[in-house]
C-alpha cells in the first residue's frame, strides 16, 4: 500500500512535467518567425511545417489552423500594408480552457503585466509587446513587434492620406468615408 501512495504522486508529477514540456515546444516553434520577415519568407516556413496557408480578409495577413495546448487555435501573421514585413502574430482559440494555461506561462516568463484592464493584460519586454485577452467562449493572444508595429502605423497613417486623396480628386467631393 505504501508502494502505491508513493507511486501515484510520482506518476502525477511525471505528466505534468511531460505537459509542461510538451507547451513550451509548441510553442517555441513560433521562434522561427522573426520580426520583419517578409510575406513570402513566413509562408516558407507555414508550408514547410505541412500546414496550408489560409489568406486573410486583407491582402496583409495570411494564417493556418493547428493545434496548441490541445485545443484548436488559429494563428494569424499581420504584414504591415507598403513594406509587407511581419509586425504581428496572433492566435485565436474558440474556448476559454487554454487562457489560464498561457496566463501561467507568460507570467513565468515576463512576469507580472503592465497593464491590466478588464479581461485584457499586456505584457513587455524589450521590444516584445504581449496582449493576451481573456473572453467568456474564447482565448485571444497577440504578439507584437514595437518597432514594426510602429512602421506600422505609419505606413497605415501614409495610406489613408493617399485613399483620401484619391478619393477627393476623382470627382472633387470628398466621399464621407474618409471624412
Amino acid at each position: 500500500m505504501r508502494k502505491i501512495l508513493i507511486t501515484i504522486p510520482m506518476v502525477f508529477i511525471i505528466l505534468f512535467s511531460f505537459t509542461c514540456t510538451k507547451t513550451k515546444d509548441e510553442l517555441k516553434q513560433f521562434q522561427d518567425f522573426k520580426w520583419g520577415s517578409s510575406m513570402e519568407e513566413v509562408r516558407t516556413i507555414i508550408v514547410s511545417r505541412e500546414h496550408e496557408v489560409i489568406r486573410g480578409i486583407h491582402q496583409n495577413h495570411m494564417g493556418y489552423v493547428d493545434e496548441i495546448l490541445n485545443e484548436i487555435v488559429t494563428i494569424g501573421f499581420y504584414f504591415t500594408p507598403k513594406t509587407q514585413k511581419l509586425y504581428m502574430i496572433g492566435f485565436l482559440w474558440k474556448t476559454n480552457v487554454v487562457g489560464n494555461q498561457l496566463l501561467k506561462l507568460i507570467e513565468k516568463k515576463y512576469g507580472p503585466p503592465t497593464i491590466t484592464k478588464d479581461n485584457m493584460r499586456k505584457y513587455k519586454s524589450g521590444d516584445h509587446i504581449i496582449l493576451l485577452e481573456l473572453r467568456s467562449n474564447e482565448t485571444i493572444l497577440g504578439e507584437y513587434s514595437s518597432k514594426y508595429s510602429t512602421i506600422n502605423k505609419k505606413e497605415e497613417t501614409e495610406n489613408n492620406k493617399s485613399n483620401l486623396r484619391e478619393e477627393v480628386n476623382k470627382d472633387g467631393n470628398c466621399n464621407e468615408k474618409f471624412i
